[in-house]
C-alpha cells in the first residue's frame, strides 16, 4: 500500500511549516470535539442519574414495606406490577443511555485513529458519520446538517488527515450555514476515485476572495489564523486528490474533494 510522501510541496506553494501548522489547527479541533462530546455524554449521564435515584427510591419503599409490622401506618408500596413496570423502563432507558455513551465513545476513537496504523484503508462514509456525529451538537440552533451518502466506500489514506480535513470542512461549511442554514455532505464514487462534498447555503464567498482562499493566513474570519484552508489543500494533496471551491455571493459555497480509491 503506498504512501505519499507527507512533506511533499509543489513548486507554487509558500515554505509552510505545515506540520507545525496541523499540529497547531488540531488543538483548536480538539476543543470543539471536546465540547461536542461533553455535550453527547451530558444527556444520558443524567438518565443514568435519574434512573439511579428512581430505583433507590423504589428499593427505599420496597424495605418500608416488608419491615412494616401489621397495622402499622406507611405510605402505599408499589405493587408487583407497578415495580415491574419501573424497572421495565429503567431497564430500557438505561439500555438506551449506555448505547448513546458508546456511540459518542466509538465516534471520538474512530476520529482520533486510536491504536490505528498511519496508513491504511479508510471506509470513508463510517469516518464521516463520527466526524458528523461529534460535530452536529456544536452546530446552532435551527441549522441541520443532511447526510447524501450510504454503503462502504473504502480508499488508502490517513485516519488522522482524513478526520482533520473533514472537520475543518464541515466547520467551515456550519460557521457559513449560519443560524438555521442548512450543511449537505455527500460522498459519491466515480470510476477510480472518491468525491466527497460539502455544500451551505450561506452568504457565499465574494469573487475578489475566491483567489486568497488557499493563501496561508487569509481569512474572512477575523478570529481565524487562516490556516484552515491551505492545510486542507495539503492534506488533500498527500492523498494525491484535488480540492475545489466553488461560490457566489448570496448563493452558498460547495467545498469538492476528489480522492484516489488507491495509491500507486
Amino acid at each position: 500500500m503506498g504512501k505519499p510522501d507527507l512533506g511533499a510541496t509543489t513548486p507554487e506553494e509558500p515554505a509552510v511549516d505545515f506540520h507545525a501548522d496541523i499540529a497547531t489547527r488540531k488543538t483548536s479541533l480538539l476543543q470543539r470535539l471536546v465540547a461536542g462530546v461533553l455535550h453527547e455524554l451530558n444527556s444520558p449521564l443524567a438518565v443514568l442519574s435519574s434512573n439511579a435515584q428512581l430505583l433507590d427510591h423504589v428499593l427505599e419503599k420496597c424495605r418500608s414495606q416488608i419491615a412494616s409490622t401489621p397495622g402499622a401506618e406507611s405510605a402505599e408500596p408499589p405493587g408487583p406490577d407497578d415495580a415491574l413496570s419501573i424497572l421495565s423502563s429503567i431497564r430500557a432507558s438505561q439500555k438506551e443511555a449506555c448505547e448513546r455513551v458508546v456511540e459518542t465513545i466509538t465516534s471520538l476513537k474512530t476520529c482520533v485513529g486510536l491504536d490505528e496504523a498511519e496508513w491504511k484503508l479508510v471506509d470513508l462514509p463510517a469516518l464521516l458519520d463520527s466526524v458528523v456525529r461529534l460535530l452536529r451538537s456544536s452546530s446552532r440552533r435551527g441549522m441541520s446538517i443532511e447526510r447524501a451518502y450510504e454503503g462502504s466506500t473504502l480508499i488508502e489514506g490517513s485516519v488522522h488527515q482524513l478526520s482533520q480535513l473533514m472537520m475543518n470542512l464541515l466547520l467551515n461549511s456550519m460557521e457559513a450555514a449560519g443560524t438555521d442554514g442548512s450543511v449537505t455532505v455527500s460522498i459519491e464514487e466515480s470510476g477510480d476515485d472518491v468525491i466527497m462534498t460539502f455544500r451551505d447555503d450561506g452568504d457565499g464567498i465574494q469573487p475578489e476572495d475566491l483567489p486568497k482562499l488557499f493563501s496561508p493566513g487569509f481569512s474572512t474570519d477575523e478570529e481565524s489564523a487562516g490556516l484552515g484552508l491551505t492545510i486542507c489543500r495539503y492534506i488533500v494533496k498527500t492523498h494525491q486528490g484535488i480540492l475545489s471551491i466553488e461560490s457566489e455571493a448570496a448563493n452558498g459555497t460547495t467545498v469538492t474533494v476528489r480522492l484516489p480509491k488507491r495509491h500507486p
